[in-house]
């Protein structure tokens, strides 16, 4: 946990909760991260939406994440947290929250979910050709010769 002075008030940063995670993916949602990006090109990247990271990663001390008026609190970053403090925040994040680890686990678990879609595919595709074409296919119950007619809707009115 680390504690940083922004104005007049404290704020501390923790690692991320899911509803944290929640709003800062709505908040880079469409931008284009380099895989070898700097907390300098972080920082430029983010360019505007640099407030609202800061009042969704740092909290005030005893505050809980739904008492968060992100609005205000983005007007109040932008306006008292200087380059230095938000660079040790932009840092301190990826130490916090073990981003490098986190990244390498998403990366795993995506190539085994491709593993078993393509099982699941050539499952699919060798249950199909276990079929035999060359037996006769059904279109459906034939009607009994002796059947009678259920309605014959001509008639009706």
């Amino acid at each position: 946990m680390k504690e940083y002075q922004i104005g007049e008030k404290t704020f501390i940063q923790k690692p991320l909760v899911l509803g944290q995670l929640m709003q800062i993916i709505d908040l880079l949602a469409g931008l284009q991260i380099p895989s070898h990006i700097t907390i300098p090109g972080i920082i430029a990247l983010l360019q505007d939406r640099l407030p609202r990271a800061m009042a969704i990663i740092l909290c005030e001390p005893g505050q809980k994440l739904k008492e968060k008026d992100l609005d205000s609190l983005t007007d109040f970053m932008a306006g008292k947290c200087d380059l230095s403090t938000t660079l040790e925040v932009v840092e301190n994040f990826f130490g916090l929250n073990n981003l490098p680890s986190i990244l390498e686990k998403l990366a795993q678990m995506s190539q085994t979910v491709k593993r078993l879609v393509i099982g699941l595919k050539s499952s699919a595709l060798s249950s199909a050709e276990e079929i035999s074409h060359d037996e006769t296919k059904s279109s459906g119950d034939t009607p009994s010769e002796n059947a009678s007619p259920i309605l014959n809707t001509e008639n009706v009115m």
